[in-house]
C-alpha cells in the first residue's frame, strides 16, 4: 500500500534558500521577500518594475480557488484589470496565466532576484529596529526586540541585535537569515544593570 505525500517550501524559506544556492555556486545574484508585514510590501506596482527591468519573479499564492497554495513565476502584466501574466508549470494550462491582482486569492508573495552584475557590491544593506520604540521604558525583565534587513543587490547575509551596557557594546541573541525578526531578550539572565541601554542592528 502506498499513498501520495505532498513536499513543499515554506514561503519564507524560499528567499534565504536563493541567496544560499548563489553563495555556494559563486553567483551573484539574491532575493529576498516581499510580504503584507515584510519591510517591502508586495505591490502590483513593484511587480510591474521587476517585469520592466526584465527581471522575472518567484510569486507565491495561498488560498487560490484553482491552484490553492502554489508558486508561480511572474513573467510579465496586463494594466488593464492589473492582471500578472505567470507560468505555473501545469500541463493543463496554457504557457501564459492571467492572474488577477488582488483577487482569487488570500495571501501573496513575491521573491524578486535581483543580479549582482560583476559581483561588486556597491548597495549597503538597510534595516532598522522596530521594536522597542526609541526612548521606550522597560519594567518587566524581559523586553521584544524585532526589526528588519534587506539589501537590494545581493541580499543580507545575516543580522543581529547588540546593546551598549556596563561600558561596551555586545550581541544580544543569536544571528537571523531571514526578515523581518525578533525575539524576548531577557535582560536579568544577560546581567544588564538598571539605567540607560543602546539597542542597536548589526547587518
Amino acid at each position: 500500500m502506498w499513498g501520495r505525500r505532498w513536499v513543499y517550501t515554506n514561503v519564507g524559506n524560499i528567499s534565504p534558500g536563493i541567496n544560499a544556492y548563489a553563495q555556494a555556486h559563486g553567483y551573484t545574484f539574491a532575493s529576498e521577500l516581499w510580504c503584507d508585514g515584510c519591510a517591502v510590501a508586495p505591490t502590483y506596482d513593484r511587480f510591474r518594475g521587476e517585469i520592466d527591468a526584465n527581471r522575472p519573479l518567484g510569486v507565491d499564492i495561498s488560498g487560490h480557488a484553482t491552484y490553492g497554495n502554489h508558486s508561480v513565476t511572474g513573467v510579465g502584466y496586463e494594466t488593464n484589470g492589473s492582471y500578472m501574466i505567470v507560468h505555473d508549470n501545469w500541463g493543463s494550462t496554457g504557457e501564459n496565466v492571467y492572474l488577477q491582482y488582488g483577487s482569487g486569492y488570500s495571501n501573496i508573495y513575491m521573491h524578486p532576484v535581483v543580479l549582482g552584475g560583476s559581483g561588486s557590491d556597491t548597495t549597503p544593506p538597510d534595516g532598522d529596529i522596530t521594536s522597542p520604540s526609541e526612548g521606550a521604558t522597560i519594567t518587566n525583565r524581559t523586553v521584544h526586540l524585532a526589526g528588519w534587513a534587506s539589501d537590494s543587490q545581493s541580499g543580507f547575509n545575516h543580522a543581529h541585535f547588540t546593546a551598549y551596557y556596563n561600558g561596551s557594546w555586545r550581541q544580544v541573541g543569536s544571528d537571523f537569515t531571514s526578515s523581518p525578526f525578533g525575539f524576548d531578550w531577557d535582560m536579568c539572565n544577560d546581567g544588564v544593570p538598571d539605567g540607560s541601554v543602546t539597542i542597536g542592528l548589526d547587518i
